[in-house]
């Protein structure tokens, strides 16, 4: 049986190398914070059963196993919503639809504006499917930098799209983030 005593040392030992080690699936902080805390809670409440668990191992996997389906469960949900947007769009009168080429064409357009770089780290993530981890480590910079460059040119391309459509900004939105 763990006792209060002994969750607060784990708690305390291990906090931080959990945060750390979950930044290597995602750099949202707040999403590993909530991970990193639900595990916890969930060690509080199983203490009755845990004495002869190695507690550190435990933490790990259970959070590593927390933080990928959290990853997973939100692209679910962006996926739904992208499909829902798009049958929402197709149900629309003729003019309102975007033809979907003539949108690639001026998504290309917007990429081809992009700094090399950020062009790059983009292409590599969208056009590849690697993940910000992947490219961090093939383009040789911190997945923060990843993180930062795919924000500024998701924000590139959506400003140059805005330019060309009136309608259907949240399937742009969406499509790009």
């Amino acid at each position: 049986m763990l006792d209060k005593k002994e969750f607060e040392q784990n708690f305390n030992l291990h906090y931080n190398s959990l945060c750390r080690y979950l930044f290597l699936f995602t750099s949202d902080f707040t999403e590993i914070e909530d991970v990193v805390q639900s595990v916890f809670l969930k060690l509080w409440e199983d203490r009755e059963t845990v004495s002869n668990i190695n507690i550190k191992s435990y933490l790990f996997i259970a959070a590593k196993n927390r933080i990928i389906n959290t990853i997973r469960n939100k692209r679910n949900q962006r996926n739904l919503l992208e499909d829902f947007l798009l049958n929402e769009l197709i149900q629309e009168d003729a003019d309102d639809i975007v033809n979907i080429d003539e949108f690639y064409i001026k998504v290309q357009e917007s990429v081809n504006l992009l700094p090399e770089k950020t062009q790059i780290i983009y292409r590599l993530s969208r056009e590849k499917k690697l993940s910000y981890k992947e490219i961090a480590e093939k383009q040789n910079v911190s997945i923060k930098t990843v993180d930062n460059q795919m924000s500024s040119a998701l924000k590139r391309v959506c400003n140059y799209l805005r330019l060309h459509y009136k309608k259907a900004l949240l399937l742009i939105f969406f499509i790009l983030n």
